[in-house]
């Protein structure tokens, strides 16, 4: 899933990830934005603070013996078009948006994360793509 947002200073800079490249082209260090096929693709978004309380927790409850695995995301999915909007609507105005073949990328990709709820009583606080979105140009180097 895709881990957003920033906290103390820091955010992600990786130049294969979607919010960072956005985070170059409104910060104007590059000029466009590449989507793989149409931007309507559904992806699930989590803020790295969310993350970083559910790592926390499962640490917590760690028993001997025991090797649970968690999906750890937002739970609800996001379209891409919709995090470019959100981050153009930050900077007021467009982005000029290269598109490219959706080829063999499935359409939807959202977490499950009742068991993380069931099991940690953990669920995200942070994750809605606004919050990850503010954040992430908060702390962005310009």
């Amino acid at each position: 899933f895709n881990v957003g947002g920033g906290v103390e200073g820091v955010c992600d800079t990786d130049p294969t990830r979607i919010i960072p490249n956005l985070m170059r082209v409104a910060s104007s260090e590059t000029r466009s934005i590449t989507l793989v096929g149409n931007g309507t693709a559904l992806r699930d978004f989590v803020h790295v603070v969310d993350v970083a309380r559910a790592i926390r927790l499962a640490i917590a409850s760690c028993r001997t013996g025991a090797c649970p695995i968690y999906n750890i995301g937002s739970g609800t999915g996001t379209r891409i078009v919709d995090v470019l909007r959100q981050v153009e609507g930050i900077v007021g105005h467009d982005f000029e948006v290269v598109h490219t073949p959706q080829e063999g990328a499935p359409g939807r990709l959202i977490a499950d994360i009742r068991y993380a709820d069931s099991q940690l009583q953990w669920t995200p606080e942070r994750s809605d793509i606004g919050t990850i979105i503010a954040d992430a140009w908060k702390y962005w180097e310009r």
